[in-house]
C-alpha cells in the first residue's frame, strides 16, 4: 500500500511537471502564431522605412562627389540604422499586440500612417481567417 501511494504521488507528479510544458509550449505557440498575423504589416514597414532610407541617402552621395565607396557604403549604413531604430518601436506594438482586435487596429493605423499598402489578397486572407 505505502508503495503504491508513492507510485500515485510520483505518477500525479510527472503529470503536473507535463502539464506545465505543454502549458508553456502552448503559450509560446499562441504567441508565435498571433506574432505571424501582424507579420504582413511589419515587413511592409522596414522594407518601405529601408527603402526611404537607402534612397535618400544615395541622394545626399549623389550631391557629394568625390567620395569613396568604404564612406558610401558607411553613409547608406547610417540610414539603415536610422530606420531601423524609428521602426523598433511600431513593429514592438505591433507584434506585442497581433493577433487581438487592438493589435488589428494598430496594424491598420500604422499602414495608414506610413503609408503601407497591402494587396488584395492578403487583406482577403486575413478577412477569412477572422
Amino acid at each position: 500500500e505505502e508503495v503504491s501511494r508513492t507510485n500515485a504521488t510520483g505518477r500525479q507528479e510527472s503529470a503536473l511537471a507535463g502539464e506545465r510544458i505543454v502549458a508553456g509550449e502552448l503559450d509560446a505557440f499562441e504567441r508565435w502564431s498571433r506574432e505571424r498575423r501582424a507579420a504582413p504589416t511589419i515587413q511592409m514597414l522596414r522594407e518601405s522605412a529601408l527603402t526611404t532610407a537607402r534612397l535618400e541617402a544615395e541622394k545626399t552621395l549623389g550631391m557629394l562627389p568625390g567620395l569613396d565607396d568604404k564612406v558610401s557604403s558607411k553613409v547608406i549604413k547610417l540610414a539603415e540604422v536610422v530606420a531601423n531604430r524609428l521602426t523598433r518601436s511600431a513593429i514592438i506594438a505591433l507584434k506585442d499586440r497581433a493577433g487581438s482586435p487592438e493589435g488589428d487596429a494598430l496594424a491598420a493605423v500604422v499602414s495608414e500612417i506610413f503609408g503601407l499598402e497591402r494587396s488584395s489578397d492578403e487583406a482577403a486572407t486575413d478577412r477569412d481567417t477572422r
